[in-house]
């Protein structure tokens, strides 16, 4: 993508499925980015007002974000959170649900990515994950989101994490930061056509740094067995912590 650039095309992966190409759009599409860009921060200022904690946290350079999902104000959210540009940012989302025939997400002019994600197959949905995210770190993307309970959850609950994070994390030996999201189950929960009014708190965490370069697969498969469980627990600390604060 080149700047505000917007919406994704696609090409096909090695897996099969779809990886979005970014290439140079119109001036229209750039401008149609930037005020979406626009609008999404100041709904985070006016109406659910974005409070950031533990930024510090995340190093310069390529990172994955990981964070607890519970509704669509989550990316948007943790996005704006990092304090990066919209245009460094990629988020990997559900092929089946973004990607349906007739979704309008893929059409608008994003000032972001979007790496669509087979989540209905577990070996495909890791081949996405991969091929996405070399492709969008080699067209600038420093900063990959992803939410490994590869769904929303209802209220205050969580799902079990998935492994493709720090199996990605791993591979292409990044730093995953735990995110922490509250407030979003309150503002626009699952079901819910529009927000109410509510604050909305992104903490992150310390970064979990994988195994050097060089090591066998058996042992990126250890450590994203133990790095999964590890988010898990950070990120519902964070969640304790608040709450008994």
């Amino acid at each position: 993508m080149d700047g505000l650039g917007g919406g994704v095309t696609a090409l096909r992966g090695a897996s099969g499925s779809r990886v979005p190409a970014f290439a140079k759009h119109s001036s229209f599409a750039k401008v149609g980015a930037r005020s979406v860009a626009l609008a999404a921060s100041t709904f985070f200022r006016a109406w659910c007002p974005l409070q950031p904690a533990g930024v510090a946290n995340i190093p310069n350079g390529p990172v994955i974000i990981c964070a607890n999902h519970r509704s669509h104000l989550d990316g948007t959210a943790v996005g704006l959170a990092t304090g990066r540009p919209p245009a460094n940012i990629a988020f990997f989302v559900a092929a089946d649900y973004f990607f349906a025939p007739g979704a309008w997400l893929p059409r608008m002019p994003l000032p972001c990515r979007l790496i669509p994600v087979d989540r209905t197959h577990p070996l495909r949905g890791m081949a996405d994950l991969d091929a996405g995210a070399r492709q969008a770190l080699a067209d600038g993307s420093d900063t990959l989101v992803v939410f490994p309970e590869g769904t929303r959850a209802v209220g205050t609950t969580t799902r079990p994490f998935r492994r493709g994070a720090a199996l990605l994390a791993a591979s292409l030996n990044i730093p995953l930061i735990p995110a922490r999201i509250d407030g979003t189950e309150t503002a626009l929960p699952r079901g819910r056509a529009m927000p109410t009014p509510c604050p909305i708190r992104v903490q992150f965490g310390s970064p979990l740094i994988p195994p050097r370069d060089g090591v066998s697969p058996a042992a990126q498969s250890h450590w994203s067995k133990d790095a999964t469980r590890v988010l898990e627990r950070e990120i519902a600390a964070m969640g304790l912590g608040r709450h008994q604060g």
